[in-house]
């Protein structure tokens, strides 16, 4: 069977694609999971237009303090209380 250049010229686009694609979705994937507080207000931000801010508490004894987590799509930062 005889190769010529139309079948190596698509071979090239179609893995060049493919490796394009996975290099973006595996980006995706390690902001996820790297920060997902900041990933989920950043898709939040792009989906409505508004920024997000966002609070939480951790669970702790009765006679401890809990600090407090607060993120955005740029930081999360933990404050005691």
């Amino acid at each position: 069977m005889k190769i010529d250049l139309t079948v190596i010229g698509i071979l090239l686009i179609v893995s060049s694609l493919i490796i394009g694609i996975g290099y973006y979705y595996n980006n995706q994937f390690n902001q996820c999971t790297s920060n997902p507080l900041s990933y989920g207000a950043k898709q939040m931000e792009d989906l409505y237009g508004y920024e997000f801010i966002g609070t939480g508490y951790f669970f702790t004894p009765i006679n401890m303090k809990a600090p407090t987590i607060i993120f955005n799509s740029d930081n999360v930062s933990v404050q005691s209380s």
